[in-house]
């Protein structure tokens, strides 16, 4: 099993609007996500967010604060089985840009097939399940109180069909998998 960290972005446009990624892995199945990915060596979760974004999106952003959400989740990929641990961090463009990827790796070519912007509203009539599973709800808090001061937790372990994330608002500190090296909030 592949294990890794990532950095993921919640990019929002003036009007609220968040974008997403679409994906299929060969088969009829896709799925809707954030733009991010996994850390590179010696890499933070917030730089590769940085870079993969860029990267992917052709957008630029410095972000700051703390991540609003981390989500650890089991998944195959490419035939690959992986666990990874992702952060989340939320930022509000000043105007909304075109999409256009800067570098991408043969498998995202392969795999990636939209990018679109969704309002929130919109974001439970996607034609595919949209990761992660609690965005709506986040993104719901973040236009009300901001971005949390401990960010939201989500967890989705159970690679069954058909099976749903959990989530929760959290409560306390705990360690994540040892492989991570980090503590995070639940």
């Amino acid at each position: 099993m592949i294990r890794r960290r990532a950095g993921r972005v919640l990019v929002r446009d003036p009007a609220g609007a968040v974008l997403l990624c679409h994906a299929t892995d060969g088969g009829d199945a896709g799925w809707w996500f954030t733009p991010g990915g996994g850390t590179d060596e010696g890499e933070t979760p917030v730089d590769a967010a940085m870079r993969e974004l860029a990267e992917e999106t052709g957008i630029e952003v410095d972000l700051d604060g703390p991540p609003a959400l981390h989500r650890r989740a089991r998944f195959t990929f490419l035939g690959r089985p992986t666990e990874q641990v992702e952060s989340f961090w939320h930022v509000v463009l000043d105007r909304r840009p075109t999409v256009a990827a800067v570098h991408l790796e043969d498998y995202e070519v392969a795999a990636l097939d939209e990018w679109r912007w969704c309002r929130p509203a919109d974001l439970a009539t996607l034609s595919d399940p949209l990761f992660p599973g609690c965005l709506a709800d986040l993104l719901a808090v973040i236009d009300v109180d901001g971005v949390p001061e401990v960010p939201w937790v989500e967890e989705h372990l159970d690679t069954r069909p058909g099976s749903t994330p959990t989530r929760r608002r959290p409560r306390q500190v705990r360690n994540l998998p040892p492989w991570t090296g980090r503590a995070w909030t639940t």
